[in-house]
């Protein structure tokens, strides 16, 4: 796939800092400001094993002091399916991302959005308990890409469809 996104301060409203929800005026004003353009690319490796990967380039430079590339790698097992219950997905992914080359980061790693971006693993199950009911369970554990600041975020999540 191939996409391009351009936003203006779209980015700075989904942002979470532990303490508060950022949209402010200066110094945080156009920092959502972005163009990224990226590819990626999938293989299944066996009927049960995918791996994926995607590459993201930031057109503009919102924080000088990181580069403008990111990239994720990914690979799956197996998948889970709403309509069939006991069936499951295992996922791990692995993230480097500048601030630059990111609209929106990952649960673990909004804070880090204005501090360089981030870089970090998470892992991931999903469980389907009954027909259009399933469960998920992903660990986060990122670290910014400027300073010295990491999180570990455990997500647990129930979703039932109608």
């Amino acid at each position: 796939f191939v996409n391009y996104y351009n936003t203006n301060d779209a980015a700075v409203i989904a942002i979470d800092d532990g303490k508060e929800w950022f949209y402010k005026e200066p110094p945080f004003k156009g920092r959502g400001d972005k163009d990224i353009f990226n590819v990626g690319i999938g293989y299944k490796i066996t009927k049960e094993v995918r791996l994926f990967g995607e590459y993201m380039r930031g057109v503009k430079d919102v924080d000088s002091s990181v580069g403008r590339d990111g990239y994720v790698a990914r690979i799956e097992y197996k998948g889970y399916d709403i309509n069939k219950p006991g069936s499951f997905g295992l996922v791990a992914n692995y993230y480097n991302q500048s601030s630059n080359s990111v609209l929106i980061p990952t649960i673990a790693a909004n804070k880090f959005l204005f501090r360089g971006g981030y870089e970090g693993w998470n892992l991931g199950a999903r469980y389907t308990l009954a027909k259009n009911i399933y469960a998920l369970v992903d660990y986060f554990d990122t670290e910014s890409k400027l300073g010295n600041n990491r999180d570990k975020v455990l997500v647990t999540e129930l979703y039932f469809l109608f």
